[in-house]
Formats: C-alpha cells, sequence, structure tokens
C-alpha cells in the first residue's frame, strides 16, 4: 500500500498529461480481467510505465461496463483530469466505450454535473434500508434544497452555453431527478425563460451602446498611422456583426435561437 500511495504522489505532482493503455482478455478459465497502466514523462524528463490496476473484469465486456470500470480506476488514482490518450485494441466495444469515457472526462469538469451527482446520490438514498443512512440524506437533502435550489439555473445556463451539452442533455439530466415528466418539463421551461430574459437584457444593452452618436475626426494627413488603420478595421467588424444580427432579426430569430438550434458538439 505504501508503493501504491507513493505512485499516486508522483502521478499528482508531475505537470504533464498522462497517456494510458488497456487490455481486456478472457483466460482459459472463462474468467474476465483488465489492466491498466499509464506512460508519463516525471520531472527528471525520465520515461515511466507503470502498471495502475489489474483487476477482475467479469461479463458482459461492454462499451458501458468497460467504460465504467476504467473510469473508476482514474478517479481511484485521481488522474480524470489529466488523461492525454488512451490507447486500446480494435474490439468493437472499444469504440463505445471510448465515446462514454470521453463524455464522463469532459462532464466530470462540469459543476453542475457534480452538484447533479450529488442530488441524485441524495435522492437514491432517501429510503434506504439503513434508518440512519436514509435519516442523514434527508436531513442532507433539505440543506442542499436550500443552499442549491437558487444556483441550479446558474448552473443550468453554464451548461447550456456549453456547445457539448445544450438543452437536450439538461433535459436528461432533470429527468434522473424527478420521474415526473411534467415537473422535469416545468423545470425547462423555467431555465429556458430565465436565460431568455437575461440574453434579451444584454441584447437592449448592446443595442443602446451600439446607437451612441460617434465623435467625427478631424483628418490631419493623408498618411493613415497604425491606430487610424486598426479603427478602420474594427469599424468594419462592427458593420459586419450589424449586418448579421439584421439577418438575423429578419428571420425572426435571435442569436440565441440559432445557437440553441445547432447540432452539439462532439466531446474531444
Amino acid at each position: 500500500m505504501r508503493e501504491k500511495e507513493k505512485l499516486r504522489q508522483t502521478l499528482a505532482s508531475i505537470k504533464n498529461s498522462i497517456c494510458l493503455t488497456s487490455d481486456v482478455w478472457t483466460a482459459c478459465t472463462s474468467e474476465g480481467y483488465i489492466c491498466l497502466s499509464a506512460h508519463f514523462v516525471d520531472d527528471d524528463w525520465k520515461l515511466n510505465s507503470k502498471i495502475l490496476n489489474f483487476a477482475h473484469m467479469p461479463p458482459p465486456h461492454s462499451g458501458v461496463e468497460l467504460a465504467s470500470k476504467l473510469f473508476g480506476f482514474l478517479k481511484e488514482w485521481r488522474i480524470e483530469k489529466k488523461v492525454l490518450s488512451l490507447t486500446l485494441d480494435n474490439a468493437s466495444s472499444n469504440d463505445n466505450m471510448q465515446g462514454i469515457l470521453k463524455e464522463r472526462l469532459s462532464l466530470h469538469d462540469s459543476m453542475l454535473y457534480d452538484v447533479w451527482k450529488i442530488e441524485v446520490l441524495l435522492n437514491e438514498n432517501l429510503s434506504n434500508e439503513d434508518l440512519m443512512v436514509s435519516d442523514m440524506c434527508k436531513r442532507m437533502k433539505e440543506k442542499f434544497d436550500k443552499y442549491w435550489n437558487q444556483y441550479s439555473v446558474v448552473l443550468a445556463f453554464g451548461a447550456i452555453l456549453d456547445p457539448r451539452i445544450k438543452l437536450s442533455m439538461l433535459k436528461f439530466f432533470y429527468s434522473k431527478l424527478d420521474d415526473d415528466p411534467i415537473k422535469c418539463q416545468e423545470k425547462m421551461l423555467i431555465v429556458k425563460t430565465k436565460l431568455y430574459k437575461l440574453f434579451q437584457q444584454y441584447s437592449n444593452v448592446n443595442q443602446t451602446s451600439s446607437s451612441q452618436p460617434r465623435s467625427s475626426s478631424v483628418t490631419i494627413s493623408h498618411t493613415q498611422s497604425g491606430g487610424e488603420i486598426k479603427n478602420k478595421g474594427k469599424r468594419i467588424y462592427d458593420e459586419i456583426m450589424a449586418y448579421e444580427s439584421q439577418t438575423i432579426r429578419n428571420a425572426g430569430k435571435s442569436e440565441l435561437d440559432l445557437y440553441l438550434e445547432e447540432p452539439k458538439l462532439e466531446f474531444a
């Protein structure tokens, strides 16, 4: 255990990213196993290769199960934010697994996701058979609702403005918190209404500032200075943005409408 803790401290201290390799196979006894290795350059510029986990991997060896197992390993070693690459063999399940794992690693950086996980965990244990656990969760849930109810809308804004998440994944989060689809729709409506209200306030401020009269300038010489060229470039950029905004308004849609209608980006 001392060697494991020493390696964990080493992984925590290195400033570089970590490359991983993993493999799953079935022994002659029909038992499944999984191995995870880390490869990194330490502070002395030496390449290190360490086996982090060698564990039993019962079936099914599906993409979901493999992603869950590997993510647990990464959390155990506290390196989930340091992963640069993961090299695998050409098993078909790995194609699905890597997409799931990338999504979980990306979501791990989202504060909304962290808060959502806590609420899901509390809800699941409200009716725990252990009365001590259920009582503790009920008291924690009261505090959670008191302090996070208002902030959840702000965190939802951050998730929507992440082009990989937007509204569809936010709806998934809410559906896991409440089995009632009507309540889920109500939460979504509240968030969308407040988001559009905030967007409209910023739009009004922007329109007010852009409609202010500009002071005229007197040309002293025919030679343009660097500052004049820069200002001219900015005026052209402002005109382009104004043209695009007018085109959007003519189509009856706001920039927020267009953003929400665009397809989500893939998790990189």
